[in-house]
């Protein structure tokens, strides 16, 4: 499946319009304002979960937010 980069900004938009959370705002403006220099703070298993996530997006295959947030909480 090619992922449609301006549908997926959409929907990214969608969520984050429902978003009542201080910190994960504050989360998404931190990668905004780091772009790529975020990813050299994760562990190795947090890169490995994200490229997991991907994969499994690219596939079809989805998971509710809250299970994936409570993962890292």
């Amino acid at each position: 499946m090619i992922m449609d980069i301006q549908a997926e900004k959409l929907n990214l938009i969608d969520w984050l319009a429902q978003v009542n959370s201080t910190a994960i705002v504050n989360q998404i403006k931190t990668i905004r304002d780091k772009e790529d220099v975020w990813w050299d703070g994760l562990t190795d298993e947090q890169k490995e979960d994200l490229e997991a996530g991907l994969t499994d997006l690219d596939s079809g295959k989805k998971k509710e937010l809250n299970k994936v947030l409570s993962k890292y909480k």
